[in-house]
């Protein structure tokens, strides 16, 4: 049953995104293809993702954030107290309000099992935030890219993808979306300073591709997609060498390896 409603949801959402004007960066034009784009991982990510080849798109359920891609308050709301909803979420109107909600709890959390997400950060500078939220260790790396490049990168055949820049609302006052895939494009505004740029890939209700059961390891063209790596600004000296290696074995020799400065010492 879940992969018909998932089905349901997914040419909804396609839809949905084809004529979104917000989240959907190349019909709302406000952004530039050379807008630059920053990925922080730490090291084993950097070189599981030149082994593969790939980048990794987890399953919302991995998510710290308890709220991700959830309904906000008044989408709740909306689906309670409108019976149409029911055309296209699967909630038996005949349950108490406690029950729906519970309903609306499971069907998110199935339809989430057929899509993955991975995130990028949008900033023409790197982040110190960013580089203290990604990173557990001073073996961080941060790959720089623009959007255009990571439009052009992907070339996976197996997933249909799609790129939005997230939207940050009050959960308990603002609609985010009543389609279960919408709602990745929308988090609370307490996480603004992310500054998320979201690729979403989605598995085939009928015929499973997805190749982790984590998620998904999308093709990519590395060569197309990084422009420069930078290793931790509190990154040890030998990182940087290490880095320039790795690159060249996975014949990647010409990709610039940049110590970060944003710690260096003023100028005087």
């Amino acid at each position: 049953m879940s992969e018909y409603w998932a089905e349901k949801a997914l040419v909804k959402f396609q839809s949905q995104f084809d004529q979104n004007t917000t989240y959907n960066i190349k019909k709302s034009q406000r952004l530039s293809g050379s807008s630059k784009i920053w990925k922080y991982m730490d090291f084993a990510k950097f070189v599981g993702m030149l082994y593969q080849k790939s980048l990794f798109f987890p399953k919302p359920s991995l998510f710290v954030d308890n709220h991700e891609g959830s309904y906000s308050a008044l989408d709740v709301n909306n689906i309670l107290n409108d019976p149409l909803s029911y055309l296209t979420v699967p909630v038996d109107e005949n349950l108490s309000k406690a029950e729906k909600r519970r309903q609306l709890h499971e069907y998110i959390k199935q339809m989430h099992d057929y899509v993955g997400v991975n995130c990028w950060h949008l900033n023409e500078e790197e982040s110190a935030g960013m580089w203290n939220l990604y990173l557990k260790s001073d073996e961080g790396i941060a790959i720089c890219s623009t959007l255009d490049k990571l439009f052009t990168s992907i070339n996976d055949k197996r997933f249909r993808t799609y790129v939005g820049q997230v939207q940050y609302i009050n959960f308990n006052s603002e609609m985010a979306s009543l389609n279960p895939y919408e709602t990745l494009f929308y988090k609370r505004r307490s996480f603004s300073h992310e500054n998320e740029i979201r690729l979403l890939a989605f598995d085939d209700p009928n015929h499973r591709r997805f190749n982790h059961k984590d998620g998904a390891y999308v093709d990519c063209n590395l060569h197309t997609l990084i422009d420069e790596v930078y290793v931790s600004p509190t990154s040890p000296e030998w990182l940087k060498e290490v880095v320039q290696s790795v690159l060249e074995k996975y014949r990647l020799p010409f990709k610039p390896v940049i110590k970060s400065s944003l710690y260096e010492s003023p100028f005087y």
